[in-house]
């Protein structure tokens, strides 16, 4: 039965009355995710697709102009 799960979801949220009797259940801030910022955003891209480029060495670098000619151009 699924029932415990649905319970236990119902654990992580708390409600707030607003109004007469009218009940909104919001999430609760504190399990929110750290946002990074755009700077750690771009590093973490950039490791990455060195990363892929590492280990793909068939991928060519669109921007290097030895590969220029490789692309059909459209």
């Amino acid at each position: 039965m699924t029932l415990p799960k649905i319970l236990d979801f119902t654990l992580d949220l708390k409600s707030k009355r607003r109004g007469k009797g009218q009940k909104i259940i919001q999430q609760r801030s504190s399990k929110r995710k750290h946002k990074e910022s755009k700077a750690e955003l771009t590093q973490r891209i950039q490791k990455q697709l060195k990363d892929f480029a590492k280990h793909n060495p068939e991928v060519k670098p669109k921007n290097n102009p030895e590969n220029k000619n490789d692309r059909p151009s459209y």
